[in-house]
């Protein structure tokens, strides 16, 4: 049901903008059945036309969607993105897709949210926001820590690459770098 609900937000919107490309996005994350594929034949036989449509299949949760969904939107190359996702889901869905399009080069893009109806009561409203604020946390640490690993990646210093420290005794690297001058 959340999904149809969703699905039904993003046919209206697709339809309110009919030269708008549509990108679905998710992988098999609870069975075998691909997400994305699901989501493109459900808008295909409500009148989206297939040509539209762009996939997205291996994602399977959150972060990976915004993450795996950006070189789609370079490649189409969007300026502005209609993000449609569950009411109580949106806040993190948005700082996903804000991370990933500056991380990869595209902090331009507009992000726009579009929230489908989630049928939560009052009750269960607080406790998924609660949840959810505690993964938006948990997922910008994570997200902190692999832009650190690619900037020591992107170092010239062989222990900085490795995220392994030298042992004592180890040569370290030398010069104005290595005794943090020279910046």
């Amino acid at each position: 049901p959340l999904l149809a609900e969703r699905l039904e937000v993003a046919r209206r919107a697709a339809n309110e903008s009919p030269r708008a490309v549509v990108v679905v996005t998710g992988g098999a994350v609870a069975s075998k059945v691909v997400e994305a594929q699901v989501m493109a034949r459900w808008l295909v036989a409500r009148g989206v036309a297939r040509g539209r449509i762009r996939l997205e299949r291996a994602a399977r949760h959150t972060g990976e969607n915004a993450d795996l969904v950006v070189p789609i939107l370079r490649r189409e190359r969007v300026e502005r993105v209609t993000l449609v996702t569950s009411r109580f889901h949106m806040g993190r869905s948005r700082f996903h897709m804000n991370a990933a399009l500056a991380e990869q080069g595209m902090g331009t893009v507009k992000v726009v949210p579009l929230a489908a109806p989630d049928g939560l009561g009052a009750k269960e409203r607080i406790k998924m926001a609660s949840q959810e604020r505690a993964k938006i946390v948990r997922d910008a640490g994570k997200r902190a820590a692999r832009a650190l690993k690619r900037k020591a990646r992107a170092s010239r210093w062989p222990w900085l690459k490795s995220g392994v420290k030298p042992r004592a005794g180890k040569a370290r690297p030398r010069g104005p770098r290595a005794r943090g001058r020279g910046h």
